[in-house]
């Protein structure tokens, strides 16, 4: 099964190529009778899946990336740009404009489609519900000219031969398939979800450049419950995969100012391997054919994997860690079989309160459970000298909780 692409995965095109095509955009504007604008849609949902460790099919990503285009008056059938496929659906959009002395656009992406016999539209609502009103989902508009679409839009190849694809396909005046050849793209994201019915769904979308500027709300101060992002920022648990930075000068700077009354700095793990799940049930004791001492390896299509592998896969800077519980066979040839797939993966999740914390981060605490020397996370004392990069052996208890345990109540203050 080919590896679908995003818009934005494909290369990059040589720059006499892409002005050449700028070229074409240009003179066919200026033209008394310009052939018709063909305007397309890629919703782009792949980040809210990995953040919420939700199953998707990591090869063709058709649950992970919807397109859509509301070009039907021009062609009913579906549109096929760059090689993937856009599928035909009523949609009304409204807001894309915007003026260069008002605030920027707020566009409104409306679907109005049958679920029966639109499936994408099916699958789209249903990662709605799952993936709460799919907020931060990444939304493309791209817009060509019909003359520029893929050839196969028009023609198939039968015998050798070109032929029309079906007796009423009218092929565009001046035909000239050229993949570059679009206007500039626009980039939203979704903010909200105005309302559905049995038939519709309508999003508001929000440009990047809203949020530039954009004060952040007042920390809750919550006592039990860490707000802090496992592994990523104020966590620390993984340095060197969050920050993408592992020089000692700015190592040594992060761990003086992460310390405690009786020590002055701690020691940040480079790598951290699986610990336990949500539940602070330890993965070592959950599949007792992984070895924590093993080091995981990254997520490959192309492997099978047995009960106790470890394995990693990174997203923006960040690397989400899995034991294997059941044979999974190549995700290539069966794509169920991928991470995070809970029948086949068992995920390192942190469960977002103080037992968590102390399994990653208290020495003492971690030799109670076991974890005396935990694959590359080991807690004996430090032996790394001046200037030497950190493989978090030593923290003296000295936690990164995102929580306030003194707070009695839920309260909330400036910070």
């Amino acid at each position: 099964m080919p590896t679908d692409k995003k818009i934005s995965e494909f290369p990059s095109a040589p720059a006499g190529k892409i002005l050449d095509s700028n070229k074409k955009i240009i003179s066919e504007l200026q033209r008394v009778a310009p052939s018709s604008v063909v305007t397309l849609f890629e919703i782009d949902i792949e980040d809210l899946l990995v953040e919420n460790l939700l199953p998707y099919d990591n090869a063709s990503r058709s649950d992970a990336v919807f397109r859509f285009h509301n070009n039907l008056k021009l062609i009913k059938q579906d549109i096929i740009w760059k090689g993937q496929v856009y599928k035909a659906s009523p949609i009304k959009v409204d807001g894309y404009e915007a003026s260069s002395k008002g605030p920027t656009a707020t566009p409104k992406l409306t679907f109005v489609s049958d679920e029966e016999d639109n499936k994408a539209f099916r699958e789209l609502r249903t990662m709605l519900r799952q993936l709460d009103d799919l907020v931060g989902g990444k939304v493309t508009r791209l817009r060509t000219f019909a003359k520029y679409l893929d050839e196969e839009n028009f023609y198939i190849n039968v015998g050798g031969e070109k032929r029309l694809v079906g007796s009423e396909s009218i092929v565009p005046e001046g035909f000239q398939p050229d993949p570059l050849a679009e206007f500039p793209r626009e980039i939203f994201f979704i903010e909200r979800k105005i309302g559905e019915s049995a038939k519709g769904i309508e999003l508001q979308l929000a440009s990047p450049v809203d949020f530039e500027n954009l004060s952040l709300p007042r920390r809750k101060c919550i006592s039990r419950t860490c707000q802090f992002d496992y592994r990523g920022e104020g966590c620390l648990y993984e340095y060197s995969s969050h920050f993408g930075v592992n020089d000692s000068a700015t190592r040594e700077k992060s761990e003086k100012s992460f310390g405690c009354d009786n020590l002055g700095g701690v020691n940040l793990p480079t790598e951290a391997p699986p610990i336990a799940n949500e539940k602070n049930e330890l993965i070592k004791d959950i599949i007792p054919e992984f070895n924590p001492r093993s080091r995981p390896s990254k997520w490959s299509a192309d492997r099978d994997y047995s009960v106790g592998s470890s394995i990693y896969y990174e997203k923006n800077n960040r690397k989400y860690y899995f034991v294997c519980k059941k044979f999974a066979e190549k995700s290539r040839i069966r794509p169920s079989t991928a991470p995070p797939n809970m029948n086949y993966w068992e995920p390192d999740i942190c469960s977002k309160n103080i037992k968590g914390c102390k399994l990653r981060w208290d020495d003492t605490y971690k030799r109670t459970k076991g974890l005396l020397t935990y694959g590359n996370f080991a807690v004996e004392s430090a032996t790394r000298s001046s200037g030497q990069l950190g493989n978090g052996v030593t923290h003296a208890a000295c936690m990164p909780f995102g929580g306030f345990p003194s707070v009695r109540k839920l309260e909330e203050f400036n910070t």
